[in-house]
């Protein structure tokens, strides 16, 4: 049983950056694949992932029981507590959201980071060796993200554009602006749904990769040879995916976490008693992440820096307005778009891990992050205050830099919203630190205490709950792929219903349906679809106007008056809504 465990956790390691690089939130947007060659080569669903790693949490339990060779065998508790703190904090965003499919959407997804740590934990704790196999898989994830941000850089751009081309010919609708922006960027971001996210995922896993390298090297004669030669091997191209995705953010972060991570092992490195070479050291590595940043920089403007300090200013204000509970999870993207200025652009998400909680969870929810963010100093502390050892100090250094780097950059965009990305963050200490070691006193407790044993069980059973989602995306995956050729509005009508009973939190079935009949003139086939789109979503500012779009349209002038006033209430500064208002008004 520890053998299919590891496995199974090894293969799914292996394979997570190829297949949930895509945001937890709810969009219109169904990318469920409904071919064998979809599942096989597309990402996956990332509300498949909390089912995945529950899947390793159910095994390792299963597997660890009775095999663990002493309590001390965990870890540090220390390195579970942030994690697992995420949970209440995001519940707490539940008192005030409505919201409900995106706000259930990130609590399943917490839960999935949470059952991938404890999986990998007592896969480790079960059998040491389990460690040594999960960093082969992490460095082997990251080759091939790297293989696939390169092919992208050389063959994928065009392919990409043809596709979307080809899809947005099929639904007869243009490319979206900012689908345009993106292929007009050339910005690589391989498996993942925005660069930014794929720079993310490389700053936190290729300084692992590359360490991983430099010992692999030392199994070769020449020794020193084959490491330098393996090393640049992964180096150069990694580098080189890493500047391709524009991320300027990232490459700062990355060289910020590696001067603070030299600041923190100063004692222990080769010369730090020479502050002469220290000076000369750090001098050049501040003058190398400033060309790196201006390379990245490549002549765009800094209109995505200003926007993000309007995101941090309205989370602010969230956060200001509802200081004990925050605004509710999944409610960033409407209490923003009633707070930002006129002429700024539309976001959904806070782009900042800590407001991402302060604005949405409230004070708890912002100190759980702040906890979360500081895991990498944590790690690092824990080591030099000799309270947890290292299976080898590179390694450690190397995870440190990583997940430092991806700390960060996470102050700068929404990381926590990627499953891949905050998984390998989470665990990422469990994979470079050891307990200490405490002689041969070998006991027949099981690996998990009682006291643990329902929560960890519970936790996994929890876990697969998303697995009920499966058959509604593939029912609205379907109704969005034909919706508009269906002639037939009964047809069409039978069809959402279905797919709205299957996703009966969503919005995006009644939404779609509604967007159709509004097209074809037919009002009132429109005012229901918008009314249950309103019912699941009520703070969206746009389902407001198209109902008060639709109601003047039959004639019913107080409706459209009502619906148009709460539009603008949501939404201010929308172009078009003052002057609707102005316009039912004056009728």
């Amino acid at each position: 049983m520890s053998l299919i465990s590891r496995s199974y956790l090894f293969v799914f390691i292996l394979l997570a950056p190829a297949k949930f690089g895509s945001v937890v939130n709810s969009t219109g947007v169904g990318f469920y694949p409904l071919s064998l060659s979809e599942w096989l080569v597309a990402p996956w669903p990332p509300f498949l992932a909390p089912v995945f790693s529950s899947i390793a949490l159910l095994l390792a339990a299963l597997a660890g029981m009775r095999r663990m060779s002493s309590p001390g065998a965990l870890c540090s508790r220390t390195l579970y507590v942030f994690p697992v703190a995420l949970l209440p904090a995001t519940l707490i965003g539940l008192i005030h959201t409505t919201e409900w499919d995106t706000a259930l959407l990130f609590v399943w997804h917490i839960v999935g980071m949470i059952n991938f740590v404890g999986a990998v934990a007592l896969n480790i704790a079960t059998c040491e060796r389990s460690r040594g196999v999960f960093l082969v898989a992490l460095a082997g994830g990251t080759i091939l993200s790297v293989s696939s941000g390169l092919y992208q850089v050389k063959y994928g751009f065009e392919e990409t554009r043809v596709m979307a081309l080809k899809m947005a010919q099929a639904e007869q609708r243009k490319l979206s602006p900012a689908m345009q922006s993106r292929l007009s960027q050339r910005r690589a971001f391989a498996t993942f749904t925005y660069p930014n996210n794929y720079a993310a995922h490389l700053i936190l896993t290729l300084p692992l990769t590359l360490a991983m390298m430099w010992r692999f090297g030392g199994h070769f004669h020449p020794e020193q040879a084959s490491r330098i030669v393996l090393t640049a091997f992964v180096a150069v191209p990694g580098l080189s995916v890493l500047f391709y995705t524009g991320s300027r953010s990232a490459v700062a972060a990355l060289f910020m976490s590696c001067l603070l991570t030299a600041a923190a092992f100063y004692r222990r490195l080769p010369g730090a008693s020479q502050p002469r070479r220290t000076r000369a050291i750090v001098g050049v590595a501040v003058m190398v992440a400033a060309v790196a940043v201006l390379a990245v920089y490549r002549g765009r403007s800094f209109a995505s820096v200003e926007a993000r300090g309007l995101y941090y200013w309205a989370a602010w204000k969230m956060f200001l307005a509802e200081p004990v509970f925050g605004v509710g999870m999944g409610e960033f993207f409407t209490y923003y778009m009633r707070l930002k200025p006129p002429g700024a652009e539309e976001t959904r998400l806070a782009h900042n891990l800590f407001l991402h909680f302060l604005s949405q969870c409230g004070m708890i929810g912002g100190l759980a992050a702040v906890g979360f963010l500081f895991q990498p100093l944590i790690a690092a502390t824990l080591f030099l205050r000799q309270r947890a050892a290292a299976p080898s100090n590179g390694l450690l250094a190397a995870g440190v830099i990583g997940a430092g780097a991806w700390s960060l950059h996470a102050l700068t965009d929404f990381n926590i919203q990627i499953p891949v990305s905050v998984y390998f963050y989470a665990a990422m200490p469990l994979l470079v630190l050891a307990p200490l070691p405490r002689g041969n006193s070998a006991q027949s407790a099981p690996t998990i205490p009682r006291r643990y044993c329902v929560m960890v069980i519970g936790l996994a059973v929890a876990g697969l709950y998303p697995l009920c989602r499966a058959d509604g995306e593939h029912a609205y995956q379907l109704f969005h792929n034909r919706a508009r050729s269906l002639q037939r509005g009964d047809l069409m009508l039978r069809d959402v219903r279905e797919t709205a009973t299957k996703l009966p939190l969503s919005a995006y079935p009644w939404d779609l349906y509604g967007k159709i009949q509004l097209t074809r003139g037919d009002y009132s086939m429109a005012i229901q679809a918008f009314e249950e789109a309103s019912k699941r979503a009520p703070h969206r500012a746009a389902y407001h106007a198209y109902l008060a779009q639709c109601y003047f349209a039959v004639g019913d002038v107080e409706r459209a008056r009502a619906r148009i006033a709460q539009a603008v209430y949501w939404y201010p500064h929308h172009p078009d809504f003052k002057r609707l208002q102005t316009q039912f008004s004056a009728d």
